[in-house]
């Protein structure tokens, strides 16, 4: 028995959903045959939605409040917050233990204010948490203009 998932093409990718070299699951519109509403897909039911998320069909990707089962403050307490928000990027709930978003109003990883401190703002934060011993290291380090980088 072959498994299709693992032949590739030239182009490295799945050889039956490549574009490129007309795969055997693709239509005549370059889409996954399954995944066509033109041609009459599979994932699509009577009333024109995806079957797994089908109010009416009764989708498995919905939960007992009619609603996405990964979206359902209800169902996922650990995960939603009070804000129907996921909780990691909520930005009226930042601070909290697990949050994403920093003092700034943006992603800790993509706040640029977070990433590159301040050499005194550097210095404090390294003393309040003694990472190491700031006093050991060489005067002309702690005196260099970029030494507090993060990156």
């Amino acid at each position: 028995m072959v498994n299709h998932a693992t032949q590739k093409c030239q182009h490295n990718r799945r050889k039956d959903l490549c574009k490129d070299c007309g795969g055997s699951l693709l239509c005549a519109h370059k889409i996954q045959k399954s995944y066509c509403r033109k041609c009459g897909g599979s994932a699509f039911c009577q009333h024109g939605k995806r079957k797994s998320y089908c109010l009416k069909c009764g989708g498995r990707l919905l939960c007992k409040h009619d609603k996405r089962k990964d979206k359902c403050r209800e169902c996922c307490t650990e995960i939603i917050c009070q804000h129907n928000n996921r909780k990691t990027y909520c930005r009226k709930c930042k601070g909290e233990k697990g949050n994403l978003i920093c003092s700034h109003d943006r992603r800790k990883d993509r706040c640029h204010d977070c990433r590159y401190l301040s050499p005194e703002k550097f210095r404090e934060v390294v003393i309040s948490s003694m990472c190491f011993n700031v006093f050991a290291l060489p005067e002309e380090l702690l005196n260099s203009d970029d030494w507090y980088k993060i990156s």
